[in-house]
């Protein structure tokens, strides 16, 4: 890790250990992943569409001015079109991400096929449609965002490893907590 950090910083580590924290990377699916909240762009500057990977959520942003927010650490599903008056804001739960995770792909899937109805439902009263071939909308009510199937993969793909950290989040403070438990009687003994 020290020599990646001198690298990157040209010899100097503080500068490397800077650029490490403040350079977003990638993921497998190709979204930005941002593993400190410093290297989240202004949403004023942000050009859509990108999907952008978090620890503890993932952020959409289409070709217009609507995103949405799957943040799993607030427990919250925002729609926002730039006010924050107008947010569509919904309980985001373990169980809720994981059905939209199940459900993400297979509509995608449904929504360009030729034969289907062009529209699919998700959980939390989301929905994808079809716009032209190859541009797809997710949203709900007045609140869409509008991104490129390449795009739209990515969002699946990231809702999926999203789903994928909270469980692994979980069984790791479930284990702690059974350890806790476990050395809690010697403690007490006598």
């Amino acid at each position: 890790m020290q020599a990646h950090l001198l690298e990157l910083g040209n010899g100097n580590l503080s500068a490397g250990l800077r650029l490490q924290m403040t350079t977003p990377t990638t993921t497998p699916s190709g979204a930005v992943w941002c593993s400190h909240p410093e290297q989240l762009p202004a949403p004023e500057d942000v050009t859509g569409p990108s999907v952008l990977a978090c620890p503890g959520g993932v952020v959409t942003h289409g070709v217009g001015a609507t995103s949405i927010i799957f943040d799993a650490e607030g427990a919250e599903l925002l729609l926002l079109d730039g006010d924050d008056a107008n947010a569509i804001v919904r309980p985001l739960t373990l169980a809720s991400l994981a059905a939209i995770s199940a459900s993400l792909t297979p509509a995608l899937l449904a929504v360009i096929d030729p034969t289907a109805p062009g529209t699919a439902q998700l959980p939390l009263g989301l929905h994808v449609r079809l716009l032209a071939p190859g541009l797809i909308a997710i949203g709900s009510g007045r609140m869409w965002v509008a991104l490129d199937l390449r795009h739209a993969v990515q969002l699946s793909a990231e809702v999926s490893s999203l789903l994928a950290r909270q469980l692994t989040d979980r069984q790791v403070a479930i284990h702690g907590l059974e350890r806790a438990l476990q050395a809690e009687p010697a403690a007490v003994a006598p």
